[in-house]
């Protein structure tokens, strides 16, 4: 049986050899790309349709696409499964209705695909099947273009000699991937799969901006060959028509970047529109700051699957500001890297919070602070720490002790069938860290953030960065964590076209104020 899909979401494939089909009131021919990371053609060869009936991996039958993905090629990132109206029906008119399916080679069911139109699309980008980890997962994408199949493959990588809806696209040479400037319907939030979403947006972030700075890379080579080749003869150099022919030149760069730009602008106001209408329906260890989330009194317990640590962005691409989230339960320690905890406190405060408030019933807060840098954050939180905040280094083994022997007994419960005897879930604050901590302390650290995510344990470490000590304990446990600077800058690069972003760390003011207002909203 089919699972029904909704825009933006995906699923895993578990068979290899597919097929795709569409129905529409609307005469239609289905056809595919095979594209790289950035979903640019990987070339015209890779394109199929009716003049061009086989690629790699890709073939068209008489009404669907047979697509074996063990035979994709090794170096493309997946398939792209298109939809346009025929150009040889007697009426040419946009798609009214149109659904799209996936099945196995024996015309099991998949994935259905049921495609919101928003009027005068007549070509349509329905699933895109892509490489992620080792695996295939299909995602259901509904892009539109009024332009036909012309204007769908003309901006994802192949120039075509006539654009129009009703011609059959003849292929010439890839060209830089641009994105459509669609206005895409903003789908209701799911609370199950928050997270999901999250990362959704930030993938449709990253695509987009690959998309500009690829047509941005594309229009400065063209202008420097174009360049290069008007003054390549020495009688043009100085002459009217050199100088005509630098005019041309350059106006073609402008007039590629404009338009990259224009579309790329479009897409990050959608953007930003969409994380402000989800804003105030995500749990609040995934919501902003301004979210009612936090500002209003809720009776709102339910777990979330992800917290966000802080924004992505880029200074020379617009003022869009991605949320970067992370999974729950924390796979890899947050280490939030500064010498100086005090300093270091607001983004303290943000992750505690966030991790707090991702669980109900409420986890129990153990704080090893040895300075006291952290008592605005703590102050307000007394009643979640049970034994009371760590002040001296003589008292950090005992602590880590009772946290080890806690996590035991989680696993014991767990793996006796009886989870709901299992004790409290705990996010473990170590400050001032590595200073007052033995040896043994390390190993157990190490311990505890190697098995306790998987009972509910999350630690947040605050410390200078210690990747380059001489113990190798503690270098280990440094390259296992996430590493957040507190000041400065820290360049990441997404996973699905490894551009670079800037990341700036969430952080929430630590007066207690705030803090007491929302620690008044935990329930435990």
């Amino acid at each position: 049986m089919s699972s029904p899909l909704v825009p933006g979401q995906n699923a895993p494939l578990q068979h290899r050899r597919l097929r795709f089909r569409a129905s529409s009131a609307t005469p239609l021919d289905v056809s595919a790309l095979v594209v790289d990371a950035r979903l640019q053609a990987m070339s015209s060869d890779e394109f199929v349709f009716y003049n061009q009936p086989a690629s790699s991996g890709v073939r068209l039958e008489s009404d669907c696409l047979a697509i074996d993905l063990e035979q994709v090629r090794a170096d493309a990132h997946g398939v792209l499964c298109l939809v346009s109206v025929d150009p040889a029906a007697a009426q040419r008119s946009a798609f009214t209705a149109l659904s799209a399916t996936l099945t196995d080679e024996r015309d099991g069911g998949i994935v259905e695909f049921a495609i919101p139109l928003r009027g005068g699309e007549t070509a349509v980008i329905c699933f895109e099947l892509y490489r992620r980890q080792g695996d295939w997962k299909v995602r259901a994408v509904g892009q539109g273009y009024a332009g036909g199949l012309g204007q769908l493959i003309s901006t994802h990588g192949v120039e075509v000699d006539d654009p129009t809806p009703s011609a059959a696209p003849a292929i010439a040479t890839a060209q830089p991937l641009t994105m459509p400037a669609t206005t895409p319907s903003i789908q209701p939030l799911d609370r199950s799969r928050s997270f999901d979403r999250m990362w959704m947006i930030f993938e449709d972030a990253a695509r987009s901006a690959a998309a500009f700075v690829s047509a941005r890379d594309y229009a400065t080579k063209r202008l420097d060959d174009e360049l290069t080749a008007a003054v390549a003869d020495p009688s043009m150099r100085n002459s009217q028509a050199g100088n005509e022919a630098r005019a041309v030149a350059q106006k073609r760069h402008d007039d590629v970047v404009t338009t990259a730009q224009r579309t790329y602008q479009h897409d990050s106001d959608h953007l930003i529109r969409e994380l402000a209408t989800i804003d105030p329906q995500l749990p609040r260890p995934l919501a902003s700051w301004d979210s009612p989330a936090w500002l209003i009194q809720s009776s709102d317990t339910e777990p979330s699957d992800g917290i966000r640590i802080g924004t992505l962005s880029a200074a020379d691409r617009g003022p869009l500001e991605v949320p970067f989230c992370v999974r729950l339960p924390l796979q890899r320690p947050l280490w939030i890297d500064s010498e100086t905890p005090l300093a270091a406190a607001p983004v303290v405060a943000s992750y505690v919070l966030r991790l707090l408030a991702a669980k109900s019933p409420t986890p129990i807060l153990d704080v090893v602070d040895l300075t006291g840098s952290l008592d605005k954050v703590t102050a307000p939180l007394e009643r979640l720490i049970t034994s009371g905040v760590v002040r001296s280094h003589l008292d950090i083994s005992a602590r880590l002790e009772s946290i080890a022997s806690a996590v035991e007994l989680a696993e014991m419960a767990v793996s006796n069938g009886l989870a709901d005897l299992a004790p409290p879930a705990r996010v473990v604050v170590l400050s001032d860290f590595a200073a007052g901590y033995g040896a043994e302390d390390i190993s157990k650290i190490i311990h505890l953030a190697s098995v306790g995510p998987a009972f509910g344990l999350s630690l947040v470490i605050i410390g200078g960065d210690e990747s380059r000590s001489t113990d190798q304990q503690l270098v280990a446990l440094s390259r296992h964590c996430q590493h957040i600077p507190v000041s400065g800058q820290l360049r990441m690069y997404d996973p699905w076209t490894e551009n670079e972003w800037e990341f700036t760390p969430d952080s929430v003011t630590a007066d207690e104020n705030r803090l007491a207002k929302v620690l008044s909203q935990l329930d435990r």
